[in-house]
């Protein structure tokens, strides 16, 4: 019986677009930038990027919008550490409360 003929799979050359660290992507892809966390980000440390990328005031329920795998106990646990930190800002109570990542944190101060 004769052997099975292997299939040759050739290697990708470098990056998938090109050895330059900084060459444009194709703009359907831009939409990426930012979407996808580090492995092994903190729940507090995803928060604070997320805020860091949008300025203003958000709402939990916005946050955890997007970043739809953490709990509610991290989330709490997380915001609790930022704000006491001084990286996020708190505002309002209860349904009403919205948080920002403070001015210092986005080099504003």
């Amino acid at each position: 019986m004769p052997e099975p003929a292997l299939l040759q799979v050739a290697e990708p050359e470098g990056p998938p677009y090109g050895d330059d660290e900084d060459a444009d992507k194709p703009a359907e892809l831009e939409w990426l930038d930012g979407v996808f966390e580090p492995a092994g980000a903190t729940p507090a440390e995803r928060i604070l990027g997320w805020l860091r990328e949008r300025p203003g005031w958000h709402a939990r329920a916005d946050v955890l919008a997007e970043l739809d795998d953490l709990s509610a106990a991290q989330w709490n646990e997380a915001i609790r550490e930022l704000v006491s930190f001084g990286e996020v800002e708190r505002r309002g109570e209860k349904r009403g409360t919205r948080y920002r990542a403070s001015p210092d944190v986005l080099g504003e101060s």
